[in-house]
């Protein structure tokens, strides 16, 4: 990704305290069509206006980083990332050392990681299905992270609950084309999750499991290939027993989708899926009303990082 420095001089602080300190804005937007066939199943608006099944679609990403180094080696930085809406996401501040990184901010479960891949330029929610329920419920105020020869461990911990704190843990390997991790997140319920990967030349195969202890599991594999500047994929996710929320749904997802390079950090891409899965919604006045059987899901269109 571009990055353009804006300011480094301008954080530069007195001789012999401080060195190499700057700022980067850096930056991401997709913009295409996405297709729902059951978007108009109901109306969740209960403003007797269907949902439409074909919708025009974008979002713009702006990162502002800081980061600056001690004269002892100690790193420390910041950054916030900006929306198409003006909202902030991922504001962030961390401190990093030979002890590992610590960072405090808007973060995820150290358990977030784990997953498959989806299809298309925005992603149709295929691995959605094998994913709902790696987090439990678990949330995250600070994240403590350490790597060495290819392993990392992750911790992260959340304070005040709706009934009780939350943790998360992640053991990770990487070395010679094979990867693989576990992890453990618990807030009011707890789920133990693990994926394994393999990567050699233009193949690429990878699969996740989670056990959650409400009564649910999910899994899931993705297989990529690269062929003619082209990165052609597949997914499969499934989800037995309990959904994590009702909206999820249980049962099977499977698509392919496709992504080529243009240069230049523009890519076009898109994918085409399946997701026959049960569940249930509730509309603005706490009807409740129940899916049972197969949607297809597709988009396509272009993705930039600037």
């Amino acid at each position: 990704m571009k990055k353009v420095l804006l300011a480094s001089t301008a954080l530069l602080l007195t001789a012999g305290f401080a060195s190499a300190q700057s700022i980067e804005l850096s930056g991401s937007a997709s913009a295409g069509l996405k297709y729902n066939s059951d978007a108009d199943q109901f109306d969740l608006d209960d403003n007797g206006v269907p949902d439409d099944t074909i919708t025009i679609n974008n979002e713009i990403f702006m990162t502002i980083a800081g980061s600056g180094a001690t004269d002892t080696g100690l790193q420390f930085g910041a950054f916030l990332t900006l929306d198409q809406t003006g909202g902030l996401d991922d504001q962030e501040v961390f401190v990093s050392g030979v002890f590992g990184t610590v960072t405090v901010g808007g973060i995820d479960p150290a358990t977030d990681g784990f997953g498959i891949a989806d299809v298309g330029y925005d992603g149709i929610g295929i691995d959605d299905v094998a994913e709902q329920y790696k987090n439990a419920d678990a949330f995250a105020d600070v994240h403590y992270a350490y790597s060495a020869a290819g392993l990392t461990f992750t911790a992260t911990y959340g304070w005040e609950g709706v009934t009780d704190d939350a943790i998360a843990v992640a053991v990770e390997y990487e070395a010679a084309g094979f990867s693989g991790g576990i992890g453990y997140a618990d807030a009011t319920t707890s789920t133990v999750t693990a994926q394994a990967g393999y990567s050699q030349g233009p193949l690429s195969i990878n699969g996740m499991y989670s056990d959650w202890d409400a009564g649910g599991e999910g899994y899931g594999i993705d297989i990529s290939y690269d062929v003619a500047g082209a990165t052609i994929t597949g997914v499969w996710a499934s989800a037995n027993g309990v959904a994590a929320d009702p909206g999820d749904g249980v049962g099977d997802a499977y698509g392919v989708g496709f992504a080529v390079p243009l240069g230049g950090g523009l890519t076009v891409a898109g994918g085409i899926g399946i997701i026959e899965t049960d569940f249930s919604v509730t509309d603005v006045d706490d009807n409740v009303f129940a899916g049972d059987g197969s949607k297809t899901v597709a988009d396509l269109g272009l993705t930039m990082s600037f």
